[in-house]
C-alpha cells in the first residue's frame, strides 16, 4: 500500500471518528438541548428563564470540585473569593455546596426540548456562553486540590496555584495560564488545550484523543503525554523521565535544557526527527548514549518531531 493512499484512509477513519464523537455527544445529552455547529464552534441553546448566581460568602476555600454536564467554566484571581455565572434554568440544574473549606458544584441537564443539529462551517470551538460560572479567589490562595469533570463547555484558568489539579472534559476546549501545582492529570476526548507558564513539581499527565496540545513557557516533571490525533508543541523545561506518544500529529519542542544534558529514546512510523536542525533519519529510532538527569522516550507513528534545545 502507497503513503498517499495509507495517509488518506487514516485520515478518512479520523474524521469517521471525530463524526462519531461529536453525534455522540448528541445522544449523551438524552436529545435534551439544541445544537449548532457553526464559525463560533459548537453552541449550546437557551431555551427558558435565566437565572443568576452570585456568592461571596467563601471564606479560605482549599479545595474545589466541580462536575457538570454542560457549563462555560472560568477560574481566576481576583481580589476575594466570589462565584457568579447565569445559567438557563430550564436547561441545567445547579447545586452549590461549601464544607470545612471545600466548595463543590454539581450541574446536570434538565430534559427538555428535542435535539437538533444547524450545520455551518468554521472551526471547532467549544463554547457554552448561555450556561456559565466564574470563581475568582485572591491571587496568594494555595488550593489542595481543584478537581473539574466537564461533559460538553470551556475551561479556562487565569492564575492557579494548587497541589493537586485533575481536568476531565468530554467535548471542550481548554486555556490557562500561569497555572503551578505538584501534579496535574488532564484528560480530554475532543477539544484543544493551550496553557502559557504551566509549572508542574511532580507528575504531569495528559490524554487526548482529538485535539491539539500547546503548552508555552513551561516546566514539567515526568511529563506523560498521549495524543490520539493532535500535535503537540512546546516550549520550556522537561525534567526527569518522560512519555510522549503521539498517534496522529507532530511533535515540536523547544527546549531550555542543553542537548548534552538530554537523554532520549525517539521512533517515528511516518516522519522525519531533526535535533537541533540536523536530521536524524526517516523513519528512525535513535538513542542518546547515557541515560541523563532528564531522559525522554518519544513515539511518534504518524508526524514529525522537531527538538531544539538551548
Amino acid at each position: 500500500m502507497s503513503k498517499r493512499i495509507r495517509n488518506f484512509l487514516i485520515i478518512a477513519a479520523v474524521l469517521i471518528v471525530v463524526g462519531g464523537v461529536v453525534s455522540g455527544i448528541g445522544f449523551a445529552l438524552g436529545g435534551m438541548i439544541p445544537v449548532s455547529i457553526g464559525g463560533g464552534g459548537i453552541h449550546v441553546a437557551g431555551q427558558g428563564e435565566r437565572n443568576t448566581v452570585v456568592d461571596e460568602s467563601f471564606r479560605n476555600l482549599s479545595s474545589v470540585e466541580i462536575n457538570t454536564d454542560i457549563l462555560e467554566l472560568e477560574l481566576r484571581q481576583g481580589d476575594a473569593f466570589r462565584l457568579e455565572g447565569t445559567y438557563d434554568a430550564s436547561a441545567v440544574t445547579l447545586d452549590i455546596s461549601e464544607s470545612g473549606g471545600g466548595l463543590r458544584i454539581d450541574s446536570r441537564s434538565a430534559s427538555s426540548g428535542f435535539f437538533g443539529w444547524n450545520w455551518g462551517f468554521g472551526n471547532f470551538g467549544f463554547n457554552t456562553t448561555v450556561n456559565k460560572l466564574v470563581l475568582t479567589y485572591p491571587a496568594d490562595t494555595g488550593f489542595d486540590s481543584v478537581s473539574i469533570k466537564n461533559d460538553l463547555g470551556s475551561l479556562k484558568i487565569d492564575g492557579l496555584s494548587t497541589k493537586s489539579l485533575r481536568a476531565q472534559l468530554d467535548a471542550g476546549y481548554f486555556k490557562g495560564s500561569n497555572i503551578s501545582a505538584d501534579t496535574v492529570d488532564v484528560d480530554m476526548n475532543l477539544g484543544g488545550c493551550d496553557i502559557t507558564g504551566l509549572v508542574v513539581n511532580n507528575t504531569t499527565k495528559f490524554k487526548m484523543d482529538a485535539g491539539s496540545l500547546n503548552l508555552i513557557d513551561s516546566s514539567l516533571k515526568d511529563p506523560d503525554i498521549k495524543l490520539n490525533l493532535g500535535g503537540f508543541d512546546y516550549s520550556g523545561a522537561l525534567n526527569g523521565s518522560g512519555r510522549l506518544t503521539l498517534d496522529l500529529g507532530s511533535l515540536n519542542l523547544d527546549l531550555t535544557n542543553k542537548e548534552a544534558d538530554l537523554g532520549y529514546d525517539i521512533a517515528t512510523d511516518l516522519g522525519s526527527i531533526n535535533m537541533n536542525g540536523r536530521g536524524l533519519g526517516s523513519p528512525v529510532s535513535t538513542r542518546s548514549d547515557t541515560r541523563e538527569a532528564t531522559y525522554l522516550n518519544i513515539k511518534c507513528n504518524l508526524g514529525s518531531v522537531d527538538i531544539d534545545t538551548k
